[in-house]
């Protein structure tokens, strides 16, 4: 036996011995030569430390070679390869690895695409990072390849279509108009919804409510992260669970965005200068139909001709003209068509200069950026100057300091959008809308009304606004951290912010909202101020064979100030207007000054310890304590636990031959998180300016304006969540998928209480509301190699419902647009954002009448605000009776419109070819209504002045019946279903095209990289709705939540037309 192992033994050696000699004799024989180039990214940029190996199709090469390299810090590499099947194998974390034939070629160049699966292999988990596979949370990353796929003028719309569970909700399209952000559905009426933005450590509460202060009219709000430049973020994480937002206590009920800036690396000085420039414009075929002249006439002979139905054959118009001749009158006129005369082809300008680089010691990146939007509707515009300063300092091996500092400054003009039901105080869009076709520019006699002011044309109105805003904006925080011990660092954060912005109007008092006035001049100044301090404690260890347990444990102490000043003058009847609101002062009569101050603070308590036992299985395990001046006495303090597990079974023993799976990660997770976005002052009793008159005098006085609440307490959202992350083939899938319940208790409602209090209200903590969905993200890689083509695919689904109102079934709120109805409910049982109204199923015609002329469908009425006696007519809207009584009534109303999505989603395609790169995003949203509030406004008063929906072409006439358009003298100002429409759509959201030179073309001219790209934003939309765009939300505060998706005089989302070069030196 000894004697056979010791044969075995001696032909081992035997072999060993032969095939050292035969890959010695094959050495030899090769030939040995120098392979030198060039590796960059896929922006053209070159990446320092790629290995290089050599690689050979002899397994026996193969397995012995040990022949490699890295690049240096411009991406050059040399490396002496021998053999004519030769590969170099080229690979970097967060990147592709590639295998390159060498095929006696001695300078190749490589560009590496990046690895969607291990980009956020580290991401930002809130006061520090954390790798991904030991994550526990709900957390999704883009970074900035991701973000620049898209034309992105504010930081909320580089989220859109990009991240499931994130629902982006349009305001319009003005010039730094805001997005809001909703991540997992809303959780509150009162309260604030939007998610808290954490900009490098440094947390950002975002209110549209107060944002821009008061306006003249109910103009949509500007977004308050407007100044910050998306091209400047390197990352965005978005933590969507309650484990991963509860270390933000009593602001990450909705989610939190932590936006991350580029920042200083090892390498030796890189600049880059980015220039683009963009053309805006709003297509023809996304106009709303409108009447002609001729049809506008027709419709007028018609409201003579057919009044109630019947038709007048004795009519006659002006000068004793015949309908035939009035309608060859009309056709005769101008015909102008006012959308083509506000609209114009507006140009967008942006030039970025950027340098990073460092060395052991220090690194940094500073850059500065100019961004000029001129509007696509006339003498509007908005321009942006950015500045950014990252610095990082070693000053020894323990001791570390950060700065970021980012200023801002910007200028916004044009005339307002949106608007009120007042004719005089209606958006610039609106009035494009409503103005007669066979006007021109100016005024006419019959444009004025000594009640309300004068009918003026869009074009007189846009050129003659004088509405500015000025803002400055400073962001800055100073991060200084120092290792105590070996696994224990202590750090030291200090940041403050600064907004101040002014607004300044001045109405002419020859039209519009000056006209009764005399000229009205307004000025707002507004002062927004925060520091936030973080201490912040860190203990990271590792112990047990193999370091297979590991310890992740911080502990902080965080204050927050808040304070906001607001000073508001508006002064009337001007004689001279010339300065305009330059010299108030030249106002005769000027109201009473409105100034408000407010100051808020916030200390807050937290520790967190992650726990993880040989890549396998991690635990997390947090408590924040938030105590907040906004809340009464009693609760102050609000409390928020949170815990999160993950099991990595793709590190499972049992799974070791499961070669298809290379990542498979289970997550569940439980947190409580707060809401603290409601007054300053709420739980407190506010003391109000109320003046008397005595004895014919008048004597200033203070009286209560609100009952004081000292129970008042926080919102609270408890989450739970179950997610799957899965990769197979390579990491050719990548899938990740979360089921997810949220329910937010203590809703903070005005509640009716009794008169005899002397209010009719008060701030109380009564309802429940809930959020259910399913988010799905899948990456493929379909097609690897030269050509390369990944796809990238978002849906989400989320239930929202309403489970309590305090002991009542719905309460109402008005809206901006119908002049003081009641139209925004909520219902318990129901989804946030519901429109009440009146239903109604087409018109009246003769089958619906006997020969008396009664009504005999019963199930169709008329109220008595369209006709007193509720008598309907020929040509009557139909009003469905609800409840079958044989009234249409207040009692009929019920619900109309749904404004929540029941799904929605995007796909996104990237090809590239070399240098070639192309991407292409589709977004959908289905589900969900819009309110056409333009369309409630044209009909509102009838039809003497304004001009009228396409539609009315095919009003009811006697030789007209089958249709669902009403007569032309039909008038009706409630709102029904007529008005509701589906807003569901698929939009081509952009399409990107790119190309980097070479690298050897690169080096000829003295270059890093240098880029050409191309962007086409908003390229198509499909869709039923007949406004302009249904992605759509003008309303603001409150009724941002209670009057969700009405289009009332909205500013046009255009299509915008982008070419840009991207050079690096």
């Amino acid at each position: 036996m000894k004697k056979i192992k010791k044969m075995n033994s001696i032909l081992k050696l035997d072999r060993l011995l032969l095939s050292l000699l035969l890959f010695f004799t094959a050495s030899l024989c090769a030939q040995e030569f120098v392979v030198t180039g060039n590796v960059t990214d896929t922006k053209g940029m070159p990446i320092p430390g790629v290995t290089i190996l050599v690689e050979s199709s002899s397994e026996l090469q193969a397995v012995i070679s040990t022949q490699g390299t890295t690049t240096d810090f411009d991406g050059n590499y040399s490396i002496l390869v021998g053999g004519s099947d030769i590969n170099l194998v080229f690979s970097y974390l967060g990147y592709v690895k590639q295998s390159i034939p060498v095929n006696s070629q001695s300078v190749i160049n490589v560009t590496l695409l990046t690895d969607v699966s291990e980009l956020d292999e580290v991401v930002v988990f809130g006061y520090g990072t954390e790798d991904r596979r030991d994550v526990t949370g709900a957390i999704t990353k883009i970074g900035s390849e991701t973000i620049e796929r898209t034309f992105n003028p504010t930081v909320e719309q580089a989220l859109n279509g990009k991240i499931s569970g994130v629902n982006t909700i349009i305001t319009d399209g003005t010039p730094g108009a805001g997005i809001r952000i909703r991540i997992r559905g809303g959780t509150s009426i009162n309260a604030n919804n939007e998610p808290l933005y954490v900009i490098d450590g440094f947390p950002i509460e975002v209110d549209y409510s107060v944002s821009d202060g008061p306006t003249e009219f109910s103009a949509p709000s500007s977004s308050p992260l407007a100044n910050l430049d998306p091209s400047n973020i390197q990352s965005i994480d978005i933590l969507k669970d309650a484990s991963a937002a509860a270390i933000y206590g009593a602001r990450g009920a909705n989610g939190v965005v932590i936006i991350t800036t580029k920042s200083g690396r090892e390498q030796n000085a890189e600049i880059t200068y980015d220039t683009s420039i963009t053309t805006s414009s709003v297509p023809g075929d996304r106009y709303v139909d409108v009447l002609s002249t001729s049809e506008y006439g027709e419709l007028k002979i018609h409201r003579e001709l057919y009044v109630d139905g019947i038709e007048d054959q004795s009519v006659t118009f002006g000068e004793n003209l015949t309908p035939v001749q009035e309608q060859a009158r009309y056709d005769s006129l101008p015909q102008t068509n006012w959308q083509e005369e506000l609209f114009r082809t507006g140009y967008l300008t942006k030039h970025a200069l950027q340098a990073i680089g460092g060395n052991d010691i220090t690194k940094y990146a500073v850059g500065a950026t100019y961004f000029k939007n001129e509007g696509a509707v006339i003498n509007s515009f908005f321009k942006r100057y950015n500045f950014n300063l990252n610095l990082e300092n070693k000053i020894t091996d323990k001791l570390k300091v950060k700065t970021v500092l980012f200023p801002s400054y910007s200028i916004k003009q044009g005339p307002a959008s949106g608007g009120d039901f007042n004719q005089r105080n209606m958006g610039i869009v609106i009035r494009a809308l409503t103005r007669r076709t066979d006007r021109g520019i100016g005024i006419v006699e019959d444009d004025i009304d000594e009640g309300i002011g004068v009918w003026v044309d869009p074009v007189t109105e846009a050129k003659r606004a004088s509405n500015f805003t000025n803002t400055f904006g400073f962001n800055g925080n100073t991060n200084i951290s120092y290792e105590i011990s070996k696994g224990l660092t202590g750090s030291i954060r200090i940041g403050a912010r600064v907004d101040e912005g002014k607004t300044k109007n001045y109405y002419t008092k020859e039209f519009g909202r000056g006209y009764i006035n005399r000229g009205l001049g307004t000025r707002f100044h507004y002062q927004n101020l925060s520091w936030n301090n973080q201490n912040l404690l860190r203990y990271n260890l590792s112990f047990g064979s193999k370091n297979k347990h590991r310890i992740n444990a911080l502990a902080l102490f965080e204050q927050t100030y808040v304070s906001r000043e607001t000073e508001y003058l508006s002064v009337t009847d001007f004689p001279i207007e010339t300065l305009g609101f330059n010299a108030l002062q030249n106002g005769l009569v000027p109201a009473t000054p409105d100034t408000f101050t407010t100051e808020t603070m916030l200390k807050s308590y937290l520790t967190r310890i992650n726990y993880g036992l040989n890549g396998i299985y991690n635990l997390t395990l947090s408590m924040r304590a938030d105590g907040s001046s906004r809340f009464g006495s009693k609760n102050k303090w609000g409390y928020f636990p949170a815990v999160g597990f993950s099991w990595n079974l793709h590190n499972e023993k049992f799974l070791d031959n499961a070669e298809v799976i290379n990542n498979l990660k289970l997550r569940l997770s439980y947190g409580q998180t707060g809401n603290q976005g409601i007054p300053a002052y709420g739980s407190f009793s506010v003391l109000g300016v109320s003046n008397t008159i005595f004895s014919g005098n008048v004597n200033a006085g203070l009286a209560v304006t609100s009952l004081p609440n000292p129970d008042l307490k926080w919102e609270f959202t408890d989450q739970y969540d179950i997610g799957l992350d899965l990769s197979l083939f390579d990491r050719k899938v990548n899938l990740s998928a979360d089921i997810y319940y949220k329910r937010t208790e203590d809703l903070l409602l005005q509640v009716p209480i009794p008169m005899s209090t002397g209010f009719g209200s008060r701030l109380t903590n009564v309802g429940n509301v809930e959020n259910k969905g399913l988010e799905v993200a899948l990456n493929t890689l379909n097609v690897d190699g030269e050509f390369r083509w990944t796809s990238d695919f978002m849906f989400s689904i989320n239930r929202n419902e309403v489970l309590n109102l305090g002991g009542v079934e719905q309460r109402t709120f008005q809206d901006q647009f119908t002049n003081g109805l009641y139209t925004g409910s909520l219902n318990v049982g129901e989804s946030l954002g519901n429109w009440i109204g009146f239903k109604t199923d087409g018109v009246f015609s003769y089958e619906d009448f006997d020969e008396s002329g009664n009504n005999i469908n019963s199930a169709y009425g008329t109220p008595s605000s369209v006709n007193p006696d509720s008598r309907p007519k020929l040509g009557d809207v139909k009003y469905v009776d609800q409840n079958g009584d044989g009234l249409i009534n207040d009692e009929d109303i019920t619900i109309i419109a749904r404004t929540q999505p029941k799904h929605y989603g995007s796909i996104y395609n990237n090809f590239s070819y070399k240098g070639f790169n192309l991407g292409v995003l589709f977004t959908y949203k289905y589900g969900f209504d819009v309110i056409n509030g333009n369309k409630h406004r044209m009909y509102a008063n009838g039809y003497a002045n304004f001009n009228q929906m396409g539609e009315m072409r095919d009003h009811w006439t006697p030789y007209n019946t089958d249709t669902d358009i009403p007569r032309a003298d039909y008038e009706d100002r409630n709102l029904t279903s007529r008005f509701v429409e589906d807003g569901s759509f698929v939009r081509l959201q952009s399409i990107n095209l790119s190309y980097n030179l070479p690298s050897d073309v690169m080096q000829v001219i003295g270059l890093n990289s240098f880029k050409i790209y191309s962007n086409i934003d908003n390229v198509f939309l499909w869709t039923k709705y007949t406004g302009f765009d249904p992605e759509v939300s003008v309303a603001r505060g409150q009724r941002a939540i209670t009057s969700q998706n009405l289009d009332y005089g909205a500013y046009p989302r255009t299509l915008n037309v982008t070419f840009g070069v991207k050079i690096g030196f």
